[in-house]
Protein backbone atom coordinates (compact mmCIF):
# COMPACT_ATOMS: atom_id res chain seq x y z
CA UNK A 1 0.00 0.00 0.00
CA UNK A 2 3.14 2.44 -0.05
CA UNK A 3 6.43 2.34 -0.86
CA UNK A 4 8.01 4.51 2.18
CA UNK A 5 6.76 4.57 5.78
CA UNK A 6 7.86 7.30 8.73
CA UNK A 7 6.88 6.97 11.97
CA UNK A 8 7.27 5.17 15.74
CA UNK A 9 9.84 2.71 15.45
CA UNK A 10 8.50 -0.37 17.28
CA UNK A 11 6.07 -0.46 14.54
CA UNK A 12 8.76 -1.02 11.69
CA UNK A 13 10.56 -3.07 14.40
CA UNK A 14 7.55 -5.54 14.39
CA UNK A 15 7.06 -5.51 10.79
CA UNK A 16 10.50 -5.86 10.12
CA UNK A 17 10.32 -9.58 11.81
CA UNK A 18 7.28 -10.70 9.84
CA UNK A 19 9.24 -10.02 6.85
CA UNK A 20 7.32 -7.37 5.54
CA UNK A 21 10.15 -4.48 4.99
CA UNK A 22 13.09 -4.28 2.76
CA UNK A 23 16.87 -4.61 4.68
CA UNK A 24 18.83 -1.52 3.95
CA UNK A 25 21.46 -3.77 2.82
CA UNK A 26 19.85 -4.33 -0.50
CA UNK A 27 19.93 -0.65 -1.25
CA UNK A 28 22.80 0.17 -0.02
CA UNK A 29 23.58 1.78 -3.43
CA UNK A 30 20.84 4.01 -3.01
CA UNK A 31 21.01 5.42 0.80
CA UNK A 32 24.26 6.15 2.09
CA UNK A 33 23.03 4.56 5.53
CA UNK A 34 26.37 3.42 6.81
CA UNK A 35 27.10 7.14 7.54
CA UNK A 36 25.81 7.44 10.99
CA UNK A 37 25.87 10.95 11.37
CA UNK A 38 23.44 11.22 8.66
CA UNK A 39 21.00 8.34 9.29
CA UNK A 40 21.74 7.47 13.40
CA UNK A 41 24.19 5.45 15.08
CA UNK A 42 23.99 2.00 15.26
CA UNK A 43 23.26 2.55 19.02
CA UNK A 44 20.31 4.58 19.02
CA UNK A 45 18.68 1.95 16.08
CA UNK A 46 19.11 -0.85 17.67
CA UNK A 47 15.75 -1.22 17.74
CA UNK A 48 15.42 -1.68 13.91
CA UNK A 49 18.40 -4.06 13.87
CA UNK A 50 16.89 -7.61 12.81
CA UNK A 51 18.99 -11.18 12.43
CA UNK A 52 21.07 -9.83 9.34
CA UNK A 53 20.02 -6.34 8.85
CA UNK A 54 18.96 -2.89 9.60
CA UNK A 55 15.49 -1.64 8.64
CA UNK A 56 15.09 1.78 9.59
CA UNK A 57 17.07 5.23 9.64
CA UNK A 58 16.39 8.91 11.46
CA UNK A 59 17.81 11.84 9.70
CA UNK A 60 20.06 12.42 12.55
CA UNK A 61 21.80 16.08 11.06
CA UNK A 62 17.67 17.30 10.83
CA UNK A 63 17.13 19.92 13.83
CA UNK A 64 14.59 18.51 16.05
CA UNK A 65 12.77 15.82 14.49
CA UNK A 66 15.78 13.56 14.76
CA UNK A 67 15.66 13.68 18.47
CA UNK A 68 13.77 11.54 21.05
CA UNK A 69 15.03 10.30 24.25
CA UNK A 70 15.03 10.49 28.35
CA UNK A 71 15.75 11.42 30.57
CA UNK A 72 17.93 14.31 30.61
CA UNK A 73 17.65 16.60 34.74
CA UNK A 74 16.03 19.64 34.08
CA UNK A 75 17.53 22.23 36.24
CA UNK A 76 15.64 25.65 37.78
CA UNK A 77 18.36 27.96 37.34
CA UNK A 78 16.39 30.63 39.32
CA UNK A 79 16.12 28.45 42.31
CA UNK A 80 20.07 27.52 42.07
CA UNK A 81 20.72 31.36 41.98
CA UNK A 82 18.40 32.39 44.54
CA UNK A 83 19.10 30.34 47.04
CA UNK A 84 23.39 30.03 46.50
CA UNK A 85 22.87 26.36 45.27
CA UNK A 86 25.48 24.20 44.07
CA UNK A 87 24.58 24.08 40.38
CA UNK A 88 25.24 20.22 39.49
CA UNK A 89 26.57 21.03 36.15
CA UNK A 90 29.66 22.80 37.93
CA UNK A 91 29.46 19.34 40.00
CA UNK A 92 29.91 17.55 36.66
CA UNK A 93 32.40 19.82 35.04
CA UNK A 94 34.77 19.00 38.37
CA UNK A 95 33.92 15.31 38.17
CA UNK A 96 32.39 15.39 41.26
CA UNK A 97 28.66 14.51 39.91
CA UNK A 98 28.49 11.09 41.84
CA UNK A 99 25.81 8.88 43.61
CA UNK A 100 27.07 10.25 47.01
CA UNK A 101 27.00 14.19 45.69
CA UNK A 102 23.74 13.73 44.30
CA UNK A 103 22.49 12.37 47.48
CA UNK A 104 23.71 15.16 49.56
CA UNK A 105 22.27 17.65 46.41
CA UNK A 106 18.77 16.40 47.35
CA UNK A 107 19.19 17.25 51.10
CA UNK A 108 20.96 20.70 50.44
CA UNK A 109 17.99 21.73 47.62
CA UNK A 110 15.09 20.71 49.82
CA UNK A 111 13.30 24.30 51.73
CA UNK A 112 10.64 23.86 53.84
CA UNK A 113 8.42 26.41 55.54
CA UNK A 114 6.60 25.73 58.37
CA UNK A 115 4.70 22.33 57.65
CA UNK A 116 5.15 23.05 53.41
CA UNK A 117 7.50 22.55 51.22
CA UNK A 118 8.46 25.19 49.16
CA UNK A 119 11.02 23.43 46.61
CA UNK A 120 11.39 19.97 46.28
CA UNK A 121 14.96 18.51 45.33
CA UNK A 122 13.55 16.29 43.05
CA UNK A 123 10.86 15.12 41.09
CA UNK A 124 10.73 11.88 39.34
CA UNK A 125 8.31 8.51 39.22
CA UNK A 126 10.52 5.77 40.23
CA UNK A 127 10.33 3.74 37.10
CA UNK A 128 12.49 7.20 35.49
CA UNK A 129 14.47 7.25 38.55
CA UNK A 130 15.00 3.86 38.60
CA UNK A 131 15.82 3.12 34.70
CA UNK A 132 18.40 5.69 35.17
CA UNK A 133 20.00 4.83 38.25
CA UNK A 134 20.64 0.82 36.70
CA UNK A 135 22.50 2.01 33.39
CA UNK A 136 24.15 5.08 35.74
CA UNK A 137 27.37 2.77 36.52
CA UNK A 138 27.71 1.43 32.93
CA UNK A 139 25.11 -1.49 32.80
CA UNK A 140 24.05 -2.38 29.27
CA UNK A 141 20.53 -4.49 28.56
CA UNK A 142 22.78 -6.58 26.36
CA UNK A 143 26.15 -7.24 27.39
CA UNK A 144 28.92 -9.61 25.91
CA UNK A 145 30.37 -12.20 29.03
CA UNK A 146 33.96 -13.42 29.02
CA UNK A 147 32.96 -16.30 26.08
CA UNK A 148 31.41 -13.92 23.98
CA UNK A 149 28.58 -14.51 24.73
CA UNK A 150 25.12 -12.20 25.05
CA UNK A 151 23.70 -11.64 28.28
CA UNK A 152 21.91 -9.63 30.07
CA UNK A 153 23.98 -7.02 31.51
CA UNK A 154 22.08 -6.24 34.90
CA UNK A 155 22.93 -9.57 36.62
CA UNK A 156 26.26 -7.71 36.92
CA UNK A 157 28.15 -6.39 39.96
CA UNK A 158 27.52 -3.06 39.01
CA UNK A 159 23.83 -3.20 38.42
CA UNK A 160 23.80 -4.59 41.70
CA UNK A 161 25.48 -2.08 43.17
CA UNK A 162 23.47 0.83 41.18
CA UNK A 163 20.00 -1.08 41.87
CA UNK A 164 21.08 -0.98 45.72
CA UNK A 165 22.44 2.50 45.55
CA UNK A 166 19.27 3.37 43.99
CA UNK A 167 16.83 1.91 47.15
CA UNK A 168 19.28 3.62 49.49
CA UNK A 169 18.63 6.92 47.64
CA UNK A 170 15.43 6.70 46.86
CA UNK A 171 14.08 5.44 50.00
CA UNK A 172 16.59 6.57 52.37
CA UNK A 173 16.83 9.85 54.64
CA UNK A 174 16.19 12.46 51.85
CA UNK A 175 13.34 10.64 50.09
CA UNK A 176 10.89 13.64 51.39
CA UNK A 177 13.30 15.91 49.34
CA UNK A 178 11.50 13.75 46.34
CA UNK A 179 8.33 14.18 44.64
CA UNK A 180 7.87 10.89 43.16
CA UNK A 181 4.42 11.79 41.46
CA UNK A 182 3.88 15.37 40.46
CA UNK A 183 4.51 16.43 37.34
CA UNK A 184 8.06 17.15 36.61
CA UNK A 185 7.12 19.89 33.70
CA UNK A 186 4.88 22.30 35.80
CA UNK A 187 7.03 21.42 39.07
CA UNK A 188 9.63 23.07 37.43
CA UNK A 189 7.95 25.92 35.31
CA UNK A 190 5.72 26.70 38.71
CA UNK A 191 9.38 26.86 40.72
CA UNK A 192 8.39 23.76 42.78
CA UNK A 193 11.41 21.75 42.34
CA UNK A 194 15.35 22.04 41.65
CA UNK A 195 15.13 19.26 39.63
CA UNK A 196 13.79 16.22 37.20
CA UNK A 197 14.56 14.46 34.54
CA UNK A 198 12.08 14.79 31.24
CA UNK A 199 11.63 13.17 28.10
CA UNK A 200 13.06 15.41 25.38
CA UNK A 201 9.87 16.10 23.59
CA UNK A 202 8.68 18.32 27.07
CA UNK A 203 12.26 20.60 26.45
CA UNK A 204 12.38 21.17 22.94
CA UNK A 205 10.15 20.90 19.97
CA UNK A 206 6.49 21.77 19.44
CA UNK A 207 5.56 20.30 22.90
CA UNK A 208 8.85 21.94 24.77
CA UNK A 209 7.03 23.69 27.51
CA UNK A 210 10.63 23.80 29.49
CA UNK A 211 12.01 26.00 26.24
CA UNK A 212 8.90 27.94 25.75
CA UNK A 213 8.31 28.69 29.67
CA UNK A 214 11.07 28.24 31.45
CA UNK A 215 13.34 32.01 31.45
CA UNK A 216 16.94 30.20 32.64
CA UNK A 217 16.89 26.01 32.87
CA UNK A 218 20.32 24.23 33.10
CA UNK A 219 20.72 20.37 31.80
CA UNK A 220 22.69 17.91 33.61
CA UNK A 221 23.10 14.20 32.87
CA UNK A 222 22.45 11.11 35.69
CA UNK A 223 25.44 11.08 38.20
CA UNK A 224 27.79 8.45 37.59
CA UNK A 225 28.44 5.45 39.57
CA UNK A 226 31.92 4.04 40.92
CA UNK A 227 32.52 1.74 38.24
CA UNK A 228 32.48 4.42 35.40
CA UNK A 229 34.89 7.51 34.36
CA UNK A 230 33.97 10.63 36.00
CA UNK A 231 31.88 12.47 33.61
CA UNK A 232 29.95 8.60 32.11
CA UNK A 233 27.27 9.97 29.95
CA UNK A 234 24.30 7.56 29.18
CA UNK A 235 20.58 8.05 27.83
CA UNK A 236 17.85 6.09 27.86
CA UNK A 237 15.39 5.47 24.45
CA UNK A 238 12.25 3.35 24.41
CA UNK A 239 11.60 4.57 20.41
CA UNK A 240 12.83 6.91 17.65
CA UNK A 241 9.79 9.21 17.15
CA UNK A 242 10.03 9.09 13.13
CA UNK A 243 11.85 6.27 12.20
CA UNK A 244 11.80 6.09 7.99
CA UNK A 245 11.63 2.27 6.67
CA UNK A 246 11.11 1.08 3.44
CA UNK A 247 7.72 -1.33 2.38
CA UNK A 248 8.40 -4.62 0.82
CA UNK A 249 5.24 -3.85 -0.89
CA UNK A 250 6.61 -0.96 -3.24
CA UNK A 251 7.25 -1.99 -6.58
CA UNK A 252 10.30 0.22 -6.90
CA UNK A 253 12.24 0.38 -3.16
CA UNK A 254 15.53 1.15 -5.12
CA UNK A 255 13.94 4.65 -6.40
CA UNK A 256 12.11 5.38 -2.91
CA UNK A 257 15.98 4.74 -1.21
CA UNK A 258 17.26 7.18 -3.76
CA UNK A 259 14.54 9.87 -3.07
CA UNK A 260 14.93 9.50 0.81
CA UNK A 261 18.66 10.03 0.61
CA UNK A 262 18.31 13.36 -1.38
CA UNK A 263 15.26 14.42 0.61
CA UNK A 264 17.07 13.97 3.51
CA UNK A 265 20.08 15.78 2.79
CA UNK A 266 21.55 17.92 5.44
CA UNK A 267 20.65 21.56 5.43
CA UNK A 268 23.28 23.93 3.18
CA UNK A 269 23.22 26.33 6.47
CA UNK A 270 23.70 23.35 8.65
CA UNK A 271 26.08 20.63 7.04
CA UNK A 272 27.57 19.33 10.38
CA UNK A 273 26.23 17.44 13.70
CA UNK A 274 28.52 20.94 15.48
CA UNK A 275 26.32 22.97 13.42
CA UNK A 276 23.34 21.67 14.14
CA UNK A 277 24.25 21.52 17.77
CA UNK A 278 24.90 25.52 17.57
CA UNK A 279 22.10 26.10 15.84
CA UNK A 280 20.30 24.22 18.26
CA UNK A 281 21.94 26.28 21.30
CA UNK A 282 20.68 29.54 20.28
CA UNK A 283 17.18 28.12 19.57
CA UNK A 284 16.59 26.45 23.20
CA UNK A 285 19.47 26.47 25.15
CA UNK A 286 21.02 29.06 27.61
CA UNK A 287 24.43 27.44 27.58
CA UNK A 288 26.54 25.69 25.50
CA UNK A 289 27.02 23.20 27.93
CA UNK A 290 23.27 22.09 28.46
CA UNK A 291 23.32 21.71 24.42
CA UNK A 292 26.20 19.28 24.71
CA UNK A 293 24.52 17.35 27.65
CA UNK A 294 21.55 16.74 25.72
CA UNK A 295 23.57 15.28 22.37
CA UNK A 296 25.74 13.66 24.33
CA UNK A 297 22.93 11.24 26.02
CA UNK A 298 21.40 11.20 22.92
CA UNK A 299 23.97 9.76 21.05
CA UNK A 300 25.06 7.23 24.15
CA UNK A 301 21.65 7.10 24.42
CA UNK A 302 20.75 2.76 25.45
CA UNK A 303 17.32 1.09 24.43
CA UNK A 304 15.36 0.07 26.85
CA UNK A 305 13.60 -2.79 24.75
CA UNK A 306 10.13 -1.01 26.61
CA UNK A 307 7.43 -2.83 24.56
CA UNK A 308 9.05 -6.11 24.45
CA UNK A 309 7.65 -7.00 27.94
CA UNK A 310 8.79 -7.37 30.72
CA UNK A 311 12.00 -5.73 29.42
CA UNK A 312 11.22 -2.42 29.75
CA UNK A 313 9.29 -3.32 33.62
CA UNK A 314 12.57 -5.30 34.59
CA UNK A 315 14.47 -2.36 34.68
CA UNK A 316 12.59 -0.58 37.51
CA UNK A 317 10.37 -2.57 39.35
CA UNK A 318 13.32 -3.45 41.23
CA UNK A 319 12.64 -0.08 43.04
CA UNK A 320 8.98 -1.35 44.24
CA UNK A 321 10.17 -5.17 44.88
CA UNK A 322 9.82 -6.08 48.46
CA UNK A 323 12.74 -8.67 47.93
CA UNK A 324 16.03 -8.17 48.21
CA UNK A 325 18.26 -6.93 44.79
CA UNK A 326 19.78 -10.52 44.54
CA UNK A 327 15.90 -12.40 45.22
CA UNK A 328 14.30 -10.08 42.28
CA UNK A 329 17.17 -10.83 39.83
CA UNK A 330 17.12 -14.81 40.46
CA UNK A 331 12.77 -14.26 40.40
CA UNK A 332 13.64 -12.77 36.67
CA UNK A 333 16.02 -14.41 35.57
CA UNK A 334 14.27 -17.21 33.38
CA UNK A 335 11.75 -14.56 31.67
CA UNK A 336 15.09 -12.04 30.55
CA UNK A 337 16.61 -14.75 29.42
CA UNK A 338 13.63 -15.81 27.13
CA UNK A 339 13.35 -12.20 25.90
CA UNK A 340 16.97 -12.33 25.15
CA UNK A 341 17.02 -14.67 23.18
CA UNK A 342 13.77 -13.54 21.25
CA UNK A 343 14.41 -10.23 20.99
CA UNK A 344 17.77 -8.64 22.36
CA UNK A 345 20.07 -10.92 20.86
CA UNK A 346 18.36 -10.72 17.25
CA UNK A 347 19.56 -7.11 17.25
CA UNK A 348 22.61 -7.84 18.33
CA UNK A 349 22.92 -10.11 15.47
CA UNK A 350 21.43 -7.46 13.12
CA UNK A 351 24.26 -5.35 13.63
CA UNK A 352 26.89 -7.45 13.43
CA UNK A 353 25.70 -8.80 10.02
CA UNK A 354 25.55 -5.02 8.78
CA UNK A 355 29.09 -3.57 10.65
CA UNK A 356 30.99 -6.88 11.13
CA UNK A 357 31.40 -6.73 15.15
Amino acid sequence: MCDVISGISDMWADTARIGMLVGLSELEDFIDFRNEEKWGYRSMLEVVYYEDDLYGVVPLLWPEISVSYGSPIVINENIITAMGFTDPRDLFENGQWTWDTFDQCLADYFVTEGSDVKYYSLTSSPATFGVMFLLSNGSHYVEKDASGNYVCGFYSEAARKAMQKGIDIYFGPNAAAINGSANGVDFLINERTVLAPLGTDDIIGIRGRIAKEMDNFGLVCWPSGPDVEPGYIVGQHGNIERCIAFSKLSQFPEASAMVINELYEPFEEYPTLDSVIELMTKNYFYDKRDSDIFYQMYFNSVYNYFHYAPMYDFMHNWMGATTSVSEYLESNANIINERMQEYAIPAMHGIEAVWGE
